[in-house]
Formats: structure tokens, sequence, C-alpha cells
């Protein structure tokens, strides 16, 4: 018996970018290719020529439809497969397709579509049951001018349908993808224009809202979809789907009750939604409710990833519920079990990067480098060149460079040459004092990178520190005729100017332009107090003094700087005076609140502790601080009293459960 012929069918229109890997995934697999381009004025067709495929030419006329069926009128196969440019086949399940086509009574497939929403590997997922794969019978045909149909189709016929164990991965809602093609907004005119035809179509309604989804119109995709929730039949499939949005949008919006509502109504109907509980838990993490936030998060894991019928994240059920577990426990105080969750996130999937990143700055708070290196050592995949990069950008960001670079390297041994890991090596090595290493790796970043300005400026940093001012300069002017870096190269010229005891002239920038040079000249001063370069740091703080911004601003904000790089006497020294002067935030009191501790000025420590409540009484460690420090005076009725609002704020802290205990204790 001879096999029965699979033709894939495709409508394109300048999809150079995509096609060529859309076309490679089907190699094997399907019979005939039929590419129906729609107006291209880019590479496209010639490739799809390469490829083997038959190529037609159809007259655009704002009718996907239309389009589609021409497509299938060309197909000579016995079954058909349908893909756009910006999918791709998933490798691994290919050799499950052709067995589709020998099993009887079955007249079409529903595959897994997952639509990446990110550039960032580890961004969001969204799984997709949709149908793709079916017998090519006149009678089945698209409907629909835009996000067409074809399985109403096929079941109204009494055709039967099943679900295929075979993936389709779709790029087109990445955020590059979507703005380079400007789908959306022509999308949008064709489902506009046929709702002035039937403004009571409600999946029109519901297509215009996750268009303006795509563009982040959050407010207007909500009106369209609570329009299209309206009108809708209680058994439309694309009701959860619906529901799921509504709630993304509430989420966008801030409405978090909303949310929390709308999802206990839906979750009536469909009670094994997993994205329905997790966004909950999201909502309840924004308004602080951890405790309930917690729980939400517990019956995700028990419940998995959401499977068919509905359109699920991934991850959900698993990686994403732990590593949000995590950030609940962390923000209750509750380090021992964050790491447990983080930990068991980094299981669910050891070439993830988000669990490195969480876990490894938690326990780099607490731990030596050398025993997180060996953590990570034990338990991430290292053959991996996104694990090693996430484990080399953990380390850096916690100044253990050393640390950080047996990462890079292996990284550049499994990716190769890399702009980012190139500049971060760098990075790692100027702050080591081995500037002359450094400058060899940023030779590796030319012009045509996206890293080419932070190298540059790196690579000017470097000369600076060998004492070789025109080097400096050269590097510098390599940047000169870019005027997006202008002001970072004003900061630098700045800073080479004082170092050669001569008077730096304050540039001409726009308010955006001095927040960049003020940004930079933090950047500088950073590095130089972390190499212990004193002096020159002393001078370079001349460049400070060009920023047109009060005095007791920029005290407030070296005296940060001092802070978060351990030197306390200066930190507390900058910051008082900005205090005394005014300025001050919740951030700086509170460091100001701990370093009066360590001083022995319980009084004052006191006394900022409630300043820091009065600004913010959603921060659960000055709560603690505070109950600490009135438990040191003797005044253990008020370390209570503040115990007992920190428990109305952190329901369930098992901090604030163990100083209420030992308030208890202390009071006999």
């Amino acid at each position: 018996m001879e096999r029965p012929l699979l033709s894939l069918c495709m409508i394109v229109r300048n999809e150079e970018d995509n096609l060529a890997r859309c076309l490679e995934s089907v190699r094997g697999v399907a019979d005939e290719i039929i590419v129906v381009d729609t107006g291209s004025t880019d590479r496209t067709v010639e490739i799809a020529h390469a490829h083997g495929a038959r190529v037609f030419r159809f007259d655009w006329t704002g009718d996907f439809a239309a389009a589609r069926n021409f497509s299938l009128e060309q197909a000579r196969g016995e079954w058909i497969m349908y893909l756009d440019a910006d999918e791709e086949l998933v490798a691994e399940d290919t050799p499950r397709v052709r067995p589709l086509l020998a099993r009887p009574g079955v007249d079409g497939y529903l595959m897994r579509c997952v639509n990446f929403l990110g550039e960032d590997p580890d961004a969001a997922a969204v799984v997709h049951p949709q149908f793709r794969l079916f017998r090519n019978r006149p009678e089945y045909r698209f409907q629909g001018e835009i996000h067409e149909q074809i399985l109403s189709v096929v079941t109204a016929a009494g055709g039967r349908v099943e679900v295929a164990p075979v993936r389709i991965y779709h790029y087109g809602y990445q955020r590059r993808a979507c703005h380079a093609n400007e789908k959306p907004r022509r999308n949008i005119e064709i489902i506009e224009e046929r709702l002035r035809r039937d403004p009571d179509d409600s999946f029109m309604r519901f297509s215009l809202g996750m268009e303006y989804m795509r563009l982040g119109e959050f407010e207007r995709a909500l009106a369209e979809y609570q329009r299209s929730f309206a009108g809708r039949g209680k058994d439309d499939g694309y009701a959860p789907m619906l529901v799921r949005n509504i709630c993304v949008c509430l989420f966008q919006l801030r409405r978090y009750d909303d949310l929390v509502r709308v999802a206990d109504e839906a979750l009536q109907v469909y009670p094994d939604y997993t994205d329905l509980v997790y966004l909950k838990g999201l909502a309840r993490f924004e308004q602080q409710r951890y405790s309930e936030a917690a729980e939400a998060f517990r019956r995700c894991l028990e419940m998995g990833d959401a499977g068919h019928p509905y359109m699920a994240e991934v991850g959900l059920g698993g990686l994403r519920a732990w590593l949000a577990l995590g950030q609940v426990y962390e923000r209750l105080g509750d380090e021992h079990n964050a790491v447990r969750a983080y930990t068991r996130a980094l299981r669910e999937d050891h070439r993830s990067a988000l669990p490195i990143h969480y876990l490894g700055t938690l326990l780099l708070q607490r731990e030596q480098p050398e025993a997180v290196a060996a953590f990570f050592d034990r338990h991430a995949d290292q053959t991996s060149g996104r694990v090693l990069e996430a484990l080399a950008r953990v380390f850096a960001a916690a100044r253990c460079y050393r640390q950080a670079l047996p990462y890079l390297d292996r990284a550049l041994e499994v990716v190769g040459p890399s702009g980012l890991l190139l500049l971060l090596r760098a990075e790692c090595l100027a702050m080591l004092r081995r500037p002359a290493e450094a400058r060899q790796a940023l030779a590796g970043i030319g012009r045509g990178s996206e890293h080419h300005g932070p190298a540059r400026l790196l690579e000017a940093f470097c000369h600076l520190l060998e004492d070789r001012p025109e080097e400096a300069a050269r590097a510098l002017d390599a940047l000169a005729t870019d005027e997006a870096w202008r002001p970072e190269v004003e900061a630098y010229r700045a800073l080479a100017a004082l170092w050669q005891d001569r008077s730096p002239a304050a540039p001409a920038l726009d308010e955006e332009g001095w927040a960049r040079f003020e940004g930079a000249v933090w950047t500088l001063l950073s590095r130089l107090l972390q190499l212990q370069e004193f002096e020159r740091f002393e001078q370079a703080l001349g460049v400070v003094a060009l920023v047109p911004r009060p005095e007791a601003d920029k005290k407030l904000a070296l005296g940060k700087l001092y802070y978060h790089l351990g030197f306390k006497d200066s930190a507390f020294e900058e910051m008082a005076a900005a205090l005394e002067a005014g300025v001050y935030d919740r951030d700086s009191l509170a460091a100001l609140a701990g370093l009066c501790v360590e001083r022995g000025l319980l009084e004052d420590a006191e006394l900022l502790y409630w300043r820091c409540l009065g600004m913010d009484r959603r921060r659960l460690a000055t709560y603690t601080g505070l109950v600490r420090v009135l438990a040191e005076q003797g005044k253990l009725v008020e370390a209570r009293q503040v115990v007992l609002m920190g428990k109305r704020e952190f329901p369930g802290s098992e901090v604030l459960e163990a100083l209420q205990a030992s308030l208890r204790l202390a009071a006999g």
C-alpha cells in the first residue's frame, strides 16, 4: 500500500528572515510544498524556490481565508499541513507526523503550538492547541477574513479530530518580529473593517483584543475582550483563552481584586486551568498578600501545567511556580524556604537561567563564593552556554569576578565569540586589575556589534588606569561620530581631563543627556572604589560637580554608593548630611538606621525606622529592625506592638513569628 502524500501549504509575504528555517523543518516530512506569495518585495520567493517549493502568486485582498483556500486548491496530497513562515516543526517530533496519516477514521489533528513571547530563551512561552493537519477534501475550507478557522468546518461535517503529539514553535509574537512586520496594525485594520459589517461578531472582538494586547494597549484590549465575553456562546472554543486574557489585562492595569474575582468565577467552569490560579497568585503578590500568593503557587504545583484544550503558559505548574514561591518566601524573610524553592526550580529545568539568577543572588549574600560555585557545579548543567553565561552574570553582579571568569571562558568555548560574553569577560578582568587582558578581550568586539559602545568606553577606562591618556582618547574618538553615546563619552573625557590636571568643561546636554552623563559618572566611581583607587576616586569626584543637581541630592547618591560597596563610615557621613538637608528616601533611611545600630545609636535608629514605616509599611525588614532595636532598649511592649503591626501586613511571616516568640521569652 502506497503511503499517503502530504502537502505543506503556506501563504507568505516578505518573510526572507523566517522562511528558510520553516521549510528546513519539514524536510523529509512533506511530499510537496505549496507557497502562495501575496506580494513579497524581498527574497521570499527566491528562498521558496531554493527549497523546492511550488510557488504561486495571489493578489492580496485583505482576506486570509481566501489566500489559504487558494493554497489548498493547489495541493495534490491526500493530507494537508499548514504552517506560517515564522513557525517551525519541532525536530524531535517530525518522526511522529507520517504515522498520523495512516490512522483510519481520523480527519484531522490538533498540534501543540508553542508561542515564544520574548527574545530571551527564558522568556514566557504559551502553548495552544491548533488544528494544523487534515485530509484534503474540497468541503474543508477556511472561513474568516482574519484569524481564519477550519476546525469548526471539519467538525461540522462530522470529521473526527484527535490531538497529535507534535509541536510547532511560533516566533511571531516576539517583539522584534511583531514590530518589524507591523502585523498587529495591519490585522487591526482588517478586523475593524469586518466589525463595521458585523459589530456583534464576538470572535472578531476577541481577535481585536489580541492585537491590542500584542501592542501593549491593555485598556483597549480589555474593552474588546469584555464585549466579546458578553456576546460569546458558553461552548465557544476560545472562551478559556478569552477569560485568561481578560485576567492578563487586569493584571497589567493593576486591577488586582477584579482579576481575582474573574479568575475565581472562571475556575468554577475551568477548574483545571492552572494559568488562572497562577495569575491570582501574581495579583496577591503585587498586593503583598503573601500568604494568599503562596497558597496559589502551591496549588499550581499540585495541578501541573494546563493541557488540552487550554492556551497555557509553559512552566506555571512547575518551574515558574517554584520561582514565584521562592520570591514570596524572600519577601517574608524566610530565606531557608526561598533557597529550597529556587533549588526545586533548578531541578525542574537545570538548563534555565532564571533559577540560577534568583538562587545565586540569594546564596551569595550569605555564603562564600567558593561554596556557591561548588553548589552550582553539582546542580547546574554546565554544558549549556546559556547556563554558563547566567552563572558568570550572577557572580559578576556580586563582585565575585574571580569566580565569574571560568564560567565566561567555558561559555566562550561552548557558544563561540560573543560580544556580550567578551564584554563581561573584559569587565571582570578590568576589575581584577588586568587591564591589558581586558583590552585584548574588547578587541574582539567590532563596530558592527551592539556592544561596540560599552566596549569602547571600557577600553578607554582601561587605558586611563594604565596612564595612557592618548590611547583612551582614541577609544573615545571611535564613538565621537555616534551621537547616541555622546553623554557617556563626555563623562569619560571629563574624567581624563581631571586625571591630567585639566579643568573639564560642562557639556551642553539636555535633561536625558545629563541623566546618562551622571549614570556614566557613578559607574566610573563604582569601579574606582572597587579597585581601591582612592586617590583617583577623589579626583573623579570633580566630575560629579559638573552635574546640574542640588548638592544634597549628590550627597545622597554618593552615600548610597559607599553603602552598596561596603564603605560604611563614608556612607554614614554622606547620607546623614543629605538627611540633615532634608534629602532622603526609604532606602537611605533604612541604611542609616542599620548603621546607627552598628554604632550603638539605638534611639536614632528607632526614629529612623519609624520614619521608614511612615514612608512604606510594606517592607518586612523595617519591622524586624525596629523590633530588635526596641527590644535591645528594653521597650518590650512597644516591640510586641510593632510585631502585631507587621503580622497584619505580612501574615504568615516566620521571621515575625520567631520574633514574637523571643519577646514572650524575654518578658518571662
